[in-house]
């Protein structure tokens, strides 16, 4: 039987952007937030935890197989750039669930508090 993750994406890997391709053969499960971060960006968004943001970052949630976690995990150099994480995520209907999310250890670029890339 083959293992089902829940990826949360934040940036490229978005419907719309360059990276989404990886992500193409699956249908999108949910759309949420996550708290407890900072999302900075210079060309390339990058998550950084931060206890004291007072924002929401949106994220996309995919249901994903073993070998497109791997592709992810590829793709964001996981674990020696971007390190994947499990995360809480709450969702629009109030609700939440758990994702793994690509963070970046320390702030890069300028800080978008929108939260949204």
């Amino acid at each position: 039987m083959e293992n089902i993750t829940r990826v949360g994406v934040y940036g490229t890997l978005k419907q719309g952007h360059g990276n989404h391709r990886l992500l193409e053969h699956v249908e999108r499960a949910h759309v949420g937030h996550v708290s407890g971060h900072r999302l900075y960006q210079s060309g390339i968004p990058f998550l950084v935890p931060d206890l004291t943001s007072e924002y929401e970052v949106l994220v996309e949630l995919y249901d994903v197989d073993d070998v497109t976690l791997q592709r992810l995990d590829s793709l964001e150099g996981h674990p020696r750039c971007y390190c994947r994480k499990e995360l809480e995520v709450s969702l629009q209907d109030g609700t939440s669930t758990v994702a793994w999310v690509y963070e970046y250890p320390s702030p890069s670029g300028r800080e978008n508090t929108s939260g949204v890339f």
